[in-house]
Parts: structure tokens; C-alpha cells; sequence
């Protein structure tokens, strides 16, 4: 799935070497600007899969008011956070940090409701990556990297054609997009970096450092604030935004807790319906 990020140096590598002899300088030039990009390789790797399903006349279509998108998302969204206990509670708390932030920045009851869903599907790639890669107590390797770094791809290619989900489409999948262009996998930058993209971002890195991981406990409300701060000096996230999520810290927090409690009890109740039934085949 991932493994043509993982070939990415190899065939660079070969390139290079050839360049001078086999081929036009500028073309070369060109090719390694847009080389940067896993979207560049993964478009190579997946090319126009989503319009060959959008072609198949048998798929039928309906529509849903804005709270049954918000309880279908809901339904994603346990099925990807589910899969493990570290990730259960994951894009319950991102949605409502990125719904709270939303409305605290004056946005319409419509688009926070908007943000809320993008929130919940804003990890629907990492269906693509096997489990044992969000559990991983220890540091990943390179090809690791390479395969995780697909998810957000998959987001925006699972979402794509679905009708009137552009603003949706494009907050879940550019999650991890940085204001520097350093980030993937379109390595946007400034202005092309919408602000429900930019709420996002600050959403999914306050949720993910104040949950508890595989690899260290989540961390307190200094710390956390700290990172957030860290990473704007970095260019990494918008410092309107984060100042707006430092300002109102407490309402954002409780808001991202309440959410990934039901989502942990949940959890629960679904792991012990598991046992029962195991145990009743056993």
C-alpha cells in the first residue's frame, strides 16, 4: 500500500545518476520539485481508483440532513478508533475541539456542525494501516513512517466523491498540511492552508498530546500549551489559532474529555460484549 514511499530514495537515487546522459536537466528539475510531494507517488500508485467506483451504475445514492452525517461519522469513526484502546477516544476528541474552536472563532452553527464531521472522518485513511503500527510502543522505523504517512491520502480519496463534502473533504485530509509547506501529503503552505484545515491541525495535535499512547502517559495543560507554542515558532500550526485554543483552554479541553469519556465507555461495553460472546464459544 505505502511501499512506494518506501522505494522513493531508491528510484531518486537512480535518477540522479542518470540525469546527466538520459535526460533534459530542467525536466529533472521538475521532476524532484514535485517528487517532494506523497501525493506525487501515491497518484502514481493509486491512479483514478475512486472515479472507476463513481462509474459503476449500480450504486445507488441517498441523502442525509446534517445530523445523520454527524451520526454516520460517528459510526467511521469507532470503526476507525476502535481498533485499538490507545486510538479509541482519538477522533471523538478532535471533533469536538475542532467543533468548539470553530464556533469560538465565529464560524456558522452549519460549518462547526461541518467540522465536527470532518473531525470524526479526519483519520478515515488509517483503515489503510495495519493495527500493530498504532500500537507500537517503540519509536517506527522509515518504512513505518512512509506507510502511516499514507492515511491522510486515503482520507481525501475515500471522501472525495461524495456530493457536497468539499469543505469536509479537504479539513479531514489536510490534518497534517503544515504553514511552513513541510508537512503531507500535498505539502501545501500560507494561504492555501484553509482556516477549517488550520482548526484542524491544532485539534488533532492537542487531542493526540493529551491522550494517553502506547509510548508515554498525555500531558498536562503546561506542556501541552508549550508544544502548541512550540510548534507555531515552527511554522507547523497557525498562531491565531492556537492562541484562540490557548485563551479559551479549559472550555476546549472539557469539550475534547466529555467526548472521548462516551467514547471510552463505549469502548468498554463493546470489548466486554466481545469477552461474553468469546467466552460462549469457547
Amino acid at each position: 500500500m505505502g511501499l512506494i514511499l518506501v522505494r522513493v530514495p531508491d528510484i531518486l537515487s537512480r535518477i540522479e545518476k542518470a540525469s546527466v546522459d538520459m535526460f533534459v536537466p530542467s525536466l529533472v528539475e521538475a521532476f524532484h520539485d514535485l517528487s517532494t510531494k506523497e501525493s506525487f507517488w501515491l497518484n502514481l500508485a493509486f491512479p483514478g481508483r475512486n472515479q472507476e467506483f463513481a462509474r459503476q451504475e449500480h450504486f445507488r445514492t441517498f441523502e442525509l440532513d446534517t445530523e445523520g452525517i454527524v451520526r454516520m461519522s460517528s459510526f467511521f469513526a469507532r470503526i476507525i478508533d476502535f481498533r485499538s484502546r490507545f486510538t479509541a477516544t482519538h477522533s471523538s476528541g478532535v471533533a469536538a475541539s475542532a467543533e468548539t474552536l470553530a464556533r469560538l472563532s465565529g464560524r456558522p452553527v452549519e460549518e462547526c456542525s461541518q467540522m465536527r464531521i470532518a473531525g470524526l472522518l479526519h483519520d478515515l485513511g488509517k483503515l489503510a494501516v495495519p493495527a500493530e503500527l498504532l500500537e507500537k510502543p517503540s519509536a517506527l522505523t522509515n518504512d513505518e513512517i512512509a506507510l502511516i504517512r499514507c492515511h491522510t491520502y486515503f482520507t481525501r480519496r475515500a471522501l472525495e466523491n461524495i456530493h457536497s463534502f468539499d469543505s469536509i473533504t479537504a479539513w479531514s485530509a489536510n490534518h497534517h498540511e503544515k504553514i511552513d509547506g513541510k508537512g503531507y501529503p500535498y505539502h501545501l503552505s500560507g494561504g492555501d492552508i484553509s482556516l477549517g484545515s488550520r482548526i484542524m491541525a491544532a485539534s488533532d495535535v492537542f487531542t493526540a498530546i493529551t491522550e494517553n499512547r502506547p509510548y508515554r502517559v498525555g500531558m498536562n495543560p503546561q506542556s501541552t500549551q508549550k508544544i502548541l507554542n512550540s510548534m507555531v515558532l515552527q511554522s507547523a500550526l497557525d498562531p491565531d489559532v492556537v492562541d484562540l485554543l490557548i485563551d479559551n483552554y479549559d472550555e476546549v479541553n472539557a469539550a475534547c474529555a466529555e467526548a472521548q469519556t462516551e467514547a471510552v465507555v463505549e469502548y468498554d461495553e463493546i470489548c466486554e460484549k466481545v469477552a461474553l460472546m468469546t467466552a460462549g464459544y469457547a
